[in-house]
């Protein structure tokens, strides 16, 4: 028999029939490629893999009991989010959908521990002054054995050898929250790094690093602390950053603070007038302030309105600030054409300056005063003039004030010279093989010369007259100068105040944020905290208060044994002598019998008493370390920055030579070299 024909199957039932078959099955194909840990700490990225036969209608992912769509795609990504979810085991379920309803799914368990929060509340990063500081912390975590704060201590002399740390106080931990009194007394004139860790039951941690340093100068005064980092101030407002990024401003007759901008977008490596690290810089101005930003942005913010000033680019071989100048009302900055841009903040002026003049100073007036060549040049009035030719070498860094002008001229043969314009009498201050270092004020200048090998600071009259300032075995540099002739120079990482007439005193360690004239006054900014600089000293020990007593605990009364009953009729007394000598002679008979049983037991048990005493003398040694550990503190420093100031016609720019210094360059400080610090 011939068997029958096989029937064709229409086309069109082709799909059906492998539905029918259980083809559906293999029609999706899913792969969990990210993420490749088992451990989640915060939102994660999930990314999958998707072969499909037909069409893909929608994919979405559940994680602690949340869903999140996701893009149809064949290699689909989506960022989920583990707000409100808990701590512990969690299951991942990516699902992924065709047009024909056919599911498929991917899942992986996933544990949810995010590390703990810490919090520091004291202290902030800077100098301080009184010689004990309180450290408090907390932290939160949602493991169920909670979390524990500890503090490490490293402590680093600025005059010692590099990179070598100093024992410290000793470590402290604390369930939740740490809050101690921490005596800064024995570390006075070093850094001490805290190092404050969040500890999850779980292993899983944050970190926090603190750096103070303590100085023990007597000769600075606090004049103003703010909740934030002091980067301008002056006789009525402190312009600071708090730690949510807040561009604030206290007024210091009220105390009022006031919010000038939130989420300032700071920039961590622009090094204009102030150099620090933490934030950018900002400048007060009547009725707001300037603030520079990450992305090269000049901002105004005055009476409540945001404005965009300027844009200005990284010059690296620019002497003025690198970037930008404020001084009154005016405004120099780099712009991105490389080019010198003036703006006046009155009229809105905006004047772009011819690209091979290389600005240096800038007046109240607008007026600029740059160099080309061997040229001094000067702009004012719309229009570019010359001010003097040096017949050989480059001019370089030029400042003035009135119709004095100082710069440095870099000649072939590596010699510098500082020279001073008076009067159109040109006078060679010094000349020095490298670098060097100059200020104008009210006719003084302040500048170095070589002695010794190093330089040197001296002081120039208004009438001529010359005095050598400092006379050390290592170069110094002046850093600010009053309209008097007061001068603060910097020498082995080390301020010094001096003056006509007046010998140096060391004034502070160099961990100035900010060096401004104010008041009739020099003055400096570590941190949140406005300095002003005595000459005579304060005659405050820096030393610990001592801790307060503890109340000593009464002796309680020792409990009399009770008093043993006596046997009605006088017991032993009531009895004959006879009586009382068989009894005598038989308790001796029975400590005879008992003594080598006694002995053995002791010899079984060595040392119980003996333990019993070890533990508390251990106890009682805890303690003690417990309470050193107590009596013992610590403190560091934040970085070094200085800055000239308008007020005493200083122009100069710094250097981020490392992440904790800021050193002095030669290339941006009017041609000053740091010294060796």
């Amino acid at each position: 028999m011939r068997p029958a024909p096989l029937r064709r199957i229409p086309l069109l039932l082709l799909p059906l029939c492998l539905l029918a078959s259980g083809v559906a099955s293999a029609q999706i194909e899913l792969r969990l490629d990210w993420p490749a840990q088992t451990l989640i700490e915060s939102d994660f990225e999930i990314l999958v893999s998707v072969q499909s036969v037909y069409q893909l209608s929608s994919m979405q992912a559940e994680f602690g009991g949340k869903v999140f769509p996701m893009p149809v795609d064949l290699r689909p990504r989506a960022i989920l989010s583990i707000d409100g979810v808990p701590y512990g085991e969690h299951l991942l379920t990516v699902t992924a959908r065709d047009i024909h309803g056919t599911e498929a799914r991917v899942s992986r368990l996933l544990q949810v521990d995010r590390p703990p929060r810490l919090t520091i509340s004291t202290p902030a990063s800077g100098l301080v002054l009184q010689p004990s500081i309180r450290l408090t912390a907390s932290c939160e975590d949602d493991h169920p054995q909670g979390c524990e704060v500890r503090a490490n201590f490293e402590v680093v002399d600025p005059r010692g050898t590099p990179g070598t740390p100093l024992p410290g106080p000793p470590s402290l931990s604390a369930k939740g929250r740490l809050d101690q009194e921490l005596c800064l007394a024995e570390y006075a004139g070093k850094w001490v790094r805290i190092r404050l860790r969040a500890l999850s039951g779980s292993q899983s941690s944050s970190e926090v690093v603190r750096s103070i340093y303590v100085e023990n100068s007597r000769r600075l005064v606090p004049v103003v602390s703010v909740p934030g980092s002091v980067i301008d101030f002056d006789a009525q407002r402190v312009l600071f950053v708090d730690e949510q990024r807040r561009a604030r401003v206290l007024d210091r007759t009220s105390g009022q603070i006031d919010t000038l901008l939130e989420n300032l977008q700071i920039n961590s490596y622009i090094c204009g007038l102030s150099c620090n690290r933490s934030y950018d810089i900002g400048h007060l101005m009547p009725g707001g302030a300037i603030l520079g930003t990450r992305n090269m942005e000049l901002l105004q913010v005055q009476d409540g309105q945001r404005s965009s000033l300027a844009e200005f680019s990284w010059n690296l071989y620019s002497p003025l600030s690198r970037y930008y100048r404020i001084t009154g009302s005016h405004l120099a900055y780099f712009e991105a054409n490389q080019r010198w841009g003036l703006l006046n903040f009155s009229t809105g002026t905006r004047t772009s300056l011819p690209s091979e003049f290389a600005a240096n100073w800038l007046g109240e007036d607008g007026t600029l005063l740059g160099s080309t060549r061997n040229l001094l040049l000067r702009y004012r009035n719309e229009q570019v003039e010359q001010v003097f030719a040096e017949a050989e070498g480059t001019v370089k860094f030029p400042i003035a004030e009135g119709d004095d002008q100082v710069y440095l001229l870099e000649k072939p043969n590596q010699v510098s010279e500082t020279v001073l314009l008076r009067a159109g009498q040109r006078h060679v201050l010094s000349d020095t093989p490298g670098s060097a270092s100059f200020l104008l004020s009210k006719g003084w200048v302040a500048f170095t010369r070589l002695g010794g090998g190093v330089n040197q600071v001296w002081l120039r009259s208004p009438a001529g007259v010359e005095e050598q300032v400092s006379s050390w075995g290592l170069p110094s540099a002046p850093v600010m100068l009053g309209p008097d002739g007061t001068v603060v120079y910097v020498m082995n990482s080390q301020y010094y105040l001096a003056g006509p007439g007046s010998p140096s005193v060391p004034v502070a360690g160099t961990t100035a944020n900010l060096l401004k004239w104010m008041e009739g006054r020099p003055h400096l900014v570590v941190t949140d905290t406005v300095f002003r600089m005595e000459r005579e000293p304060s005659t405050e020990p820096l030393t610990c208060p001592p801790a307060p007593p503890s109340e000593p605990s009464e002796p309680s009364e020792p409990a009399e044994p009770p008093a043993l009953e006596t046997p009605k009729g006088g017991g032993c007394a009531a009895a004959g002598s006879g009586s009382a000598w068989m009894v005598a002679l038989t308790l001796l008979f029975l400590m005879t019998r008992r003594a080598p049983s006694l002995q053995h037991a002791r010899a079984a048990r060595p040392g119980a008493r003996g333990a019993r005493l070890s533990g508390a003398r251990n106890a009682a040694t805890s303690m003690d370390q417990s309470t050193s550990s107590v009596r013992q503190r610590d403190r560091t420093r934040s970085s070094i920055r200085m800055v000239g100031s308008a007020s005493y016609h200083e122009t100069r720019a710094w250097k981020c030579a490392s992440t904790e210094l800021c050193h002095v360059s030669s290339r941006d400080i009017a041609g000053t070299s740091a010294p060796g610090t």
